[in-house]
């Protein structure tokens, strides 16, 4: 029968320790990582909520009009429009108005 060095069995247990530490990691990093998980998928299938003037912005965008038409149709200033399209853009994560 093999005995066992103090020092193997020092090693063993300091393993061991490291081995828990990593686990615990692991989880933490692991619980973190499905949060965000879960906040991004709930953010991409949940219904964008706009207001009144950001759906007729749209909608009109989605006519092909211009910042220009749309602030006549809407009474408002092209800078507005402006400010409602990169909102939009934001909003549904694309690159270019032709995309919404």
């Amino acid at each position: 029968m093999k005995v066992v060095t103090e020092e193997a069995l020092r090693e063993l247990l300091e393993a061991r320790s490291e081995l828990k530490a990593a686990r615990e990691a692991y989880l933490t990093v692991k619980k973190r990582y499905l949060a965000a998980h879960r906040a991004v998928h709930a953010e991409m299938h949940s219904d964008p909520i706009l207001t009144e003037r950001q759906a007729d912005v749209l909608s009109l965008i989605r006519q092909h009009k211009q910042n220009k038409e749309i602030a006549w149709d809407l009474h408002i200033s092209e800078r507005t429009v402006k400010f409602h399209v990169s909102y939009l853009l934001k909003k549904f994560g694309v690159g270019n108005r032709y995309q919404l």
